[in-house]
Parts: structure tokens; C-alpha cells; sequence
């Protein structure tokens, strides 16, 4: 790809973000060990707010849920892509808030140099 298409695809990826953007400030979390088999997840950092998309995988032309099996063997069913522009800082077990539910990302997409992409899912309020 040229740099040229390079940019085309930012901006696109940029004003398709504008038409129903989600501004959010994401909190890192890192998974630790406990010694005994199990792990659980210590809140880390939260960061400057950034302006996402978040797509139902309805809307991306699906019907139902994706089922995903990560490398601990866990099954989840994402529901949720989050977009964001090509300098977005989206890392793996991030979370973030949107009308009163968590969401998690689980998976972080291949880099194509214009724009972030993550397999999110929500969390049940509690």
C-alpha cells in the first residue's frame, strides 16, 4: 500500500469513527499469577480519554456472537469489535466503562497502519 492509500484509509477510518464515536478512558490490567494454579487481574493505569467506534459484530454483518478460544482455553463470545484510530493505545486485558457496563478487551488485530481494531466483550453488571 502506498503512502498515500495509507492515509486515504486513516481518514475514512477517522470520519467512520465520527459518525457514532464512544470517548473513553482506558485502564490497563495485568493478569498475575497466584501461585496456586489460578490468576487474577490487577488494575493498573488509567490513561488520557480517546475517542473509539465500538461495532455490535451485529452490525458488522453478523448475526450472533463470535466464539472465541484463547490460548488459556477459555470460550468467550465477542460481541463487540472497538475501532480505533491508527495511534490508539489499546493493549490486551484493557477495560473501560460505557452506560454503566465493563468491557474487556481480549484480543488485539493484526496492525494495518491505519487504524486499531480489538475483540471486546462486556461484562455482566453486578
Amino acid at each position: 500500500m502506498t503512502t498515500r492509500e495509507q492515509l486515504a484509509q486513516r481518514r475514512l477510518t477517522r470520519e467512520y469513527i465520527k459518525l457514532s464515536p464512544l470517548h473513553v478512558r482506558m485502564t490497563s490490567y495485568e493478569r498475575l499469577d497466584d501461585d496456586m494454579g489460578g490468576w487474577r487481574y490487577i488494575r493498573g493505569e488509567q490513561r488520557y480519554t480517546q475517542t473509539f467506534r465500538l461495532i455490535e459484530n451485529s452490525q458488522a454483518g453478523s448475526n450472533a456472537a463470535v466464539v472465541s478460544i484463547n490460548v488459556d482455553g477459555v470460550v468467550r463470545e465477542i460481541e463487540f469489535l472497538l475501532l480505533g484510530d491508527y495511534c490508539a493505545d489499546i493493549r490486551l486485558h484493557d477495560r473501560f466503562e460505557k452506560d454503566g457496563d465493563e468491557f474487556q478487551v481480549v484480543e488485539i488485530w493484526p496492525d494495518n497502519g491505519w487504524e486499531k481494531r480489538a475483540s471486546v466483550i462486556r461484562h455482566a453488571r453486578s
